[in-house]
């Protein structure tokens, strides 16, 4: 596992605090709702989901053909490329995700700072991971690949703000990943995986 940060562009350089991340938070919750209410919008979204027929392809998720009409952020809809998904992982558009992560026009979010799961019924590989955090200038992310509720894999990450911290990893033959960033908020701006 090879795991390297590279500098995208600095952020302005105003101070968060917690007093802001915690009032950004509960806006976010008041305008959304809860991470929990993903019927009405899976409606309003299109769901892709890849050929699983054609084994050993990597399939790059970078949130691109997710459109959200007149909504800045959403749950991910359940069975989005494949994978089931907990109902922490959100994802931005532009007006967030380009701010915290310089180029990047959609992101997967762990709404409320909670923990993301990622599932599918069939063996796949992890291949790799871009991220960085929202407000916190520096956060730990475990990074945890399962197979039939046994771990296999599991990596600590430093996602610094202000930058996208490529992380390669080779997790091979899982059927559950986990993020895991302690309560501190995530932008995911791309996931590699390889179907088996």
């Amino acid at each position: 596992m090879l795991c390297s940060s590279y500098r995208a562009t600095a952020l302005g350089g105003a101070c968060v605090t917690a007093l802001d991340q915690e009032r950004a938070a509960r806006s976010i919750e008041d305008h959304y709702g809860s991470a929990s209410s993903n019927t009405v919008l899976e409606r309003r979204l299109r769901v892709t989901t890849p050929d699983l027929k054609n084994n050993s392809k990597e399939i790059p998720i970078t949130f691109e053909d997710l459109h959200l009409q007149d909504r800045a952020m959403g749950p991910i809809p359940r069975g989005y490329m494949g994978f089931t998904w907990s109902d922490s992982a959100w994802f931005m558009n532009t007006a967030y995700s380009s701010s915290v992560c310089p180029g990047v026009r959609i992101g997967l979010l762990n709404a409320h700072g909670r923990d993301i799961t990622i599932e599918n019924n069939h063996l796949f590989d992890l291949k790799g991971l871009s991220l960085c955090t929202l407000w916190a200038y520096n956060a730990q992310v475990l990074l945890e690949g399962w197979e039939k509720e046994v771990r296999k894999y599991a990596t600590i990450q430093a996602a610094p703000r202000g930058s996208t911290t490529r992380c390669a990893l080779d997790y091979r033959g899982v059927d559950h990943v986990e993020l895991k960033a302690g309560g501190t908020y995530l932008v995911i701006t791309a996931i590699t995986f390889l179907f088996k």
